[in-house]
């Protein structure tokens, strides 16, 4: 039985979806904006899946569609808010996207899933601090004045927490590409 390039997509879709819209929303917080950006990027590979070169990662084929259209955007409306990238972050974030796709683990979901694991064993003020700034889009300032603290320790719990989670993923993958993800 063969596979039809529809049934090939769809897999490929499958498999690479929740990455596409972690690496959209890490660009873009408004989520119906991001829903819009992730949509659009599957619609443009679904029409340029024959020109897709298939020696390279599909991941990063996806990705750079979807910059295509992040920088597109930004441009349309360039007054927003909701846009904290330029083309330098583009290129940072896809650098890596692409480092923790050299991990082991089958799927991004399993990837995922050990990033959860990770934010568990954090003290629960830390779960508090990542679900207000990560989850409920709050910023540093905002979380500042919520919480009773300065922006400037906010910004540093941050920036520990991510370490923190930094070195459990790369203990629980047991990967030794430490510098993929730096």
């Amino acid at each position: 039985m063969t596979i039809s390039a529809k049934q090939t997509f769809e897999i490929l879709v499958r498999e690479h979806s929740d990455m596409l819209r972690a690496f959209i929303f890490s660009l873009v917080r408004d989520r119906d904006l991001a829903d819009e950006l992730f949509q659009e990027t599957f619609i443009t590979a679904w029409k340029k899946l024959d020109s897709y070169d298939r020696k390279r990662p599909f991941g990063a084929w996806l990705r750079g569609i979807a910059a295509m259209h992040l920088m597109a955007k930004k441009r349309q409306i360039s007054t927003s808010r909701l846009y904290y990238f330029d083309e330098e972050t583009i290129v940072l974030l896809e650098n890596r996207f692409a480092g923790i796709s050299r991990y082991p683990g089958d799927t991004w979901q399993e990837k995922l899933d050990v990033l959860e694991k990770c934010i568990k064993t954090l003290p629960e003020p830390s779960q508090q601090l990542l679900s207000l700034y990560y989850h409920e889009n709050y910023t540093c300032k905002e979380i500042a004045s919520k919480v009773g603290a300065s922006v400037e320790k906010i910004k540093k719990s941050l920036q520990r927490m991510r370490q923190a989670l930094y070195e459990c993923i790369y203990n629980k993958l047991g990967t030794t590409a430490i510098g993929d993800l730096q």
